[in-house]
């Protein structure tokens, strides 16, 4: 029998002679969805959708005197006198944009006084919900009727520097809105009714600047408190 000798490099070809290399190139026929972009800095967010706010105006009720209206929002018999202060997160760093933003976040609280000495709402420890609405291109898109949770907190709140950070959580029965804020603070404005339009009328407001730090505590206005919703901070 005639015997056969490989060398080693001899092994070393056949075995590498031997070997199928198959290319594991991309399958194009289900591609990744990109994900969607991420809203940061100051914004709303409602039904999955984020909503970017470049301002926050802030105010509150006044008479045509310029001094803050004191609310009973208690009993006749157990008084709870309060101001009525009002945020306004909205597109835009103008003056007038708390009006005509497309996109906005509407909230208005009332706020415990001291005697007859105004509480600011990053001072309050307790404050009560008058109303949320929440504006998505320039339209009102929860019921304010329909609230059934809020929540609010103030980190920064100043005045001379122009800046303010807060977050609000207002549950609808449409939803919930959150709102996370950290920025540019115009206000506190004095805010009046205007045209005589009720006193839950989100958008029917003049602003001037607020000139008196003090309550009318002789012309208090009576509010049904059933709806308010209280929050203790």
């Amino acid at each position: 029998m005639k015997k056969v000798f490989l060398s080693m490099a001899a092994i070393a070809f056949v075995a590498v002679g031997s070997l199928t290399v198959t290319s594991c190139g991309s399958d194009d026929s289900n591609p990744t969805p990109p994900e969607p972009p991420v809203t940061t800095g100051s914004k709303f967010t409602w039904a999955g959708t984020d909503y970017t706010m470049d301002m926050t105006t802030t105010g509150v009720v006044v008479n045509a005197e310029n001094q803050m209206i004191g609310y009973n929002i208690g009993t006749e018999e157990e008084p709870v006198l309060a101001t009525r202060w009002i945020f306004i997160s909205h597109e835009g760093e103008g003056t007038s944009d708390w009006q005509t933003a497309e996109n906005a976040l509407w909230t208005q609280i009332f706020v415990p006084v001291n005697g007859d000495t105004p509480v600011y709402p990053q001072e309050a420890e307790e404050v009560f919900l008058l109303g949320t609405e929440v504006i998505v291109g320039g339209e009102s898109v929860a019921d304010p009727e329909g609230i059934t949770a809020f929540n609010i907190n103030i980190a920064v709140w100043d005045e001379e520097g122009e800046k303010i950070n807060y977050t609000t959580s207002t549950t609808f029965a449409e939803g919930t809105v959150n709102l996370d804020f950290d920025g540019l603070m115009y206000g506190p404005l004095g805010f009046t009714l205007s045209g005589g339009k009720s006193a839950s009328n989100f958008t029917s407001f003049k602003a001037t600047q607020l000139t008196k730090k003090s309550v009318d505590l002789n012309n208090v206005e009576k509010i049904d408190n059933t709806k308010l919703t209280k929050v203790v901070k």
